[in-house]
């Protein structure tokens, strides 16, 4: 009996164990060893300890969830964002940008920047060199991740098209969902509210994310930060 006990604490044995004896008492005879379902407890005895003590199977779990709360939010900037920094841009979403930036960059245990070769590329092809040169300055002050160039993004970004997300026309844009996506951000930044901050285009490819076994992702644009908002006006 011992050693069927020793047998259980070790995992071996899954059901437990009853020694059942006559009516007359111990001494007169036993009965052979039956086991019996794990499913129900035993007559007199508890049931027997578990091989790890409760104490550190809850202690897992409470350092798995503080591991979630501590998660920092994981957004990808789109070009468009950083542009509306530079002069001559409309001074209402400008505004909007600045507070969004404000509140992310006092807040870097919250968040936390990516950006793609996509949008490094966009930004480098501004076509004025004022808008170029505020780019520069605001990859040069900013903390973020530039993500690497990715196969499994490009594949991604066209099965979006093949999808009907959006037209091949406008695959750039898929470009950045793809690589967010793929780097498991939450959220994508964008003042592309015609191809990609809308209610539709995030419908549609968290519908594509579902079938490929993708996470969800938020297509919003800085407003969303800084009163709530989803779609500016």
């Amino acid at each position: 009996m011992f050693r069927l006990f020793g047998l259980y604490r070790l995992g071996n044995l899954r059901n437990f164990c009853e020694v059942c004896r006559t009516k007359n008492g111990a001494g007169q005879g036993s009965e052979p060893l039956r086991l019996r379902s794990a499913q129900s407890p035993p007559r007199k005895q508890g049931r027997l300890a578990p091989l790890y003590p409760i104490r550190y199977r809850v202690g897992y779990t409470i350092n798995h969830w503080r591991a979630i709360m501590q998660r920092k939010t994981r957004i990808y900037l789109e070009s468009s964002p950083i542009m509306m920094l530079a002069p001559g841009q409309d001074s209402r979403r400008q505004a909007i940008t600045q507070e969004f930036f404000r509140i992310v960059l006092r807040n870097p245990e919250e968040y936390a920047l990516f950006l793609s070769p996509e949008t490094m590329r966009e930004l480098g092809d501004a076509k004025i060199e004022v808008h170029r040169q505020s780019n520069a300055s605001f990859l040069e002050t900013v903390r973020y991740t530039e993500l690497p160039q990715n196969d499994e993004a490009d594949n991604l970004a066209w099965i979006y098209t093949i999808d009907g997300v959006l037209s091949q026309a406008n695959i750039d844009d898929l470009y950045h969902v793809a690589y967010a996506v793929i780097a498991r951000c939450d959220y994508v930044v964008s003042w592309n509210m015609r191809h990609l901050a809308n209610a539709k285009t995030e419908m549609r490819v968290n519908q594509v994310n579902a079938k490929e076994n993708y996470t969800r992702i938020s297509i919003v644009t800085p407003e969303h930060f800084t009163n709530g908002g989803t779609y500016a006006k």
